[in-house]
């Protein structure tokens, strides 16, 4: 008897098969954190561009490009060591794979509803400073223009016209599954500089990578995952345990914007998920809202009776914020100087300011864009909320809470700005809403106990390991 794995195309298919198990994203989470630790980024993206590029070559469905795409950054620890040659040898193999994906399959029809809206952004961005005298500090702008413009709209176009899963596979748990992935690396990094090095959680400020307030933005977009899975899986109790992990480690590091909009969301989150759950999980989950309500209760009232300097301290630190006022009137001052296109992407801040953005997104981008920036973002915003809330389904509502959570966040910090992963988790969930709407993929209307009896007596849908 001949064994089917013994032919090439079995193997493969076999092979193909892990990349839809939930073990999947968690080995890429577990490879980059550890790289991250040990310092072996080149390696550990060699690895990583070898597992893109026999996905490009071997099948026609671009999903499983996701755990690798979003989770790459996470591995860097030292972006000075990755010269053009190194970079050279790692994307190489992905471009070849690529253009063969390209060519031997078709994919589906269509662009997807951003691509005008990103097409239009990529156009006012050059456009920005084009009226600036210092036009000559325009080739600086040629990185947000490269990735936030181009390589997002690519990217966009090719999973639009690729993402073609199994039958019955569930893409929306897999999107939260590595967002929540991606959360709980940034957290881990975290926790282990915390741990090796003593200094103070401000001073740690750079993670090679990105910096403290990219990863409180990685909180944001993954928080509101972990409640969609206390939704949809059997894994409730797991899922609070991460989330309310994530609650912590956030309010000791030094993201204070992310801090602010966890403590006011998380009860949001909590109650809407209240209200889309059945069964004996949500009695239990209520009585644990009820007591953790009357413990910040019970706490508050403390710190404001006796303690009433600590709660002017923490009011005047969120408050209370000299550099950023400072850089937003530099920034106003920009937008008057040059008000139809900006002073242009690539103009350096004033020397003595710290920061290298504005930090409030539409001020950075009515200062290096102009009018004509400001009104193509707005374009470009109310597309992505469109897209968002096409359908009126537990996912798409989840996701506008990360959206909208992440756009707030964006008046103290320039996120927007981020590509790598901040924007492309942004991307995807714009995507993945678009794709599930054109598709006409239907979401399982299931609560937590109708959920498990379904699992027992159909093992169609896809069970998430968190």
């Amino acid at each position: 008897m001949v064994n089917v794995l013994d032919t090439p195309t079995q193997r493969i298919t076999q092979i193909n098969k892990a990349f839809y198990s939930d073990y999947y994203p968690l080995a890429i989470g577990i490879l980059c954190a550890f790289s991250w630790i040990m310092q072996m980024q080149t390696l550990c993206m060699f690895i990583l561009s070898f597992i893109a590029t026999y996905i490009l070559f071997t099948q026609e469905d671009m999903t499983p490009l996701l755990a690798p795409l979003i989770l790459l950054c996470f591995c860097i620890h030292d972006p000075n060591k990755l010269d053009i040659l190194k970079l050279i040898c790692i994307g190489l193999p992905l471009i070849c794979g690529a253009m063969y994906h390209l060519v031997e399959y078709r994919g589906n029809n269509g662009f997807g509803k951003m691509f005008i809206p990103f097409a239009i952004l990529t156009i006012a961005m050059c456009l920005g400073g084009v009226f600036s005298p210092n036009l000559k500090y325009f080739g600086n702008s040629t990185m947000y223009i490269g990735s936030l413009g181009i390589f997002l709209m690519l990217l966009y176009v090719l999973f639009y016209k690729y993402i073609t899963p199994p039958e019955d596979y569930d893409l929306r748990l897999y999107l939260c599954l590595i967002f929540e992935v991606a959360a709980v690396t940034g957290a881990l990094e975290l926790v282990f500089r915390w741990i090796t090095e003593n200094k103070d959680v401000y001073s740690l400020a750079f993670f090679g990578w990105g910096t403290y307030n990219q990863i409180g933005a990685c909180f944001l977009i993954g928080y509101p995952c972990f409640f969609y899975m206390m939704c949809r899986t059997n894994k409730v109790f797991p899922n609070l345990i991460l989330a309310a992990v994530i609650l912590v480690i956030c309010l000791k590091s030094g993201c204070d914007g992310a801090k602010g909009l966890l403590c006011v969301f998380t009860p949001i989150l909590l109650l809407y998920t209240l209200r889309k759950m059945a069964g004996r999980e949500k009695i239990i989950l209520k009585r644990i809202c009820i007591t953790l309500l009357i413990i910040a209760v019970l706490l508050g009232a403390y710190l404001i009776v006796n303690k009433p300097e600590f709660v002017k301290t923490v009011i005047s630190h969120f408050t209370d914020d000299n550099a950023r006022t400072a850089l937003y009137a530099i920034g106003l001052e920009d937008f008057l100087s040059y008000p139809i296109f900006g002073v242009g992407l690539g103009q350096p801040l004033a020397t003595g300011v710290t920061g290298g953005n504005f930090h409030c997104t539409l001020i950075h981008v009515g200062a290096t864009m102009g009018t004509v920036g400001l009104l193509v973002y707005i374009f470009y915003f109310v597309m992505r909320i469109r897209i968002i809330n096409s359908d009126i389904k537990l996912f798409n509502a989840f996701m506008f809470f990360s959206f909208v959570i992440l756009e707030i966040y964006g008046f103290a910090d320039t996120c927007e700005f981020t590509p790598f992963p901040i924007m492309m988790e942004i991307t995807l969930i714009v995507l993945f809403c678009d794709i599930l709407h054109e598709r006409k993929i239907d979401e399982p209307d299931l609560s937590v106990s109708q959920y498990n009896q379904e699992l027992m007596r159909n093992r169609k849908y896809y069970k998430a390991t968190f």
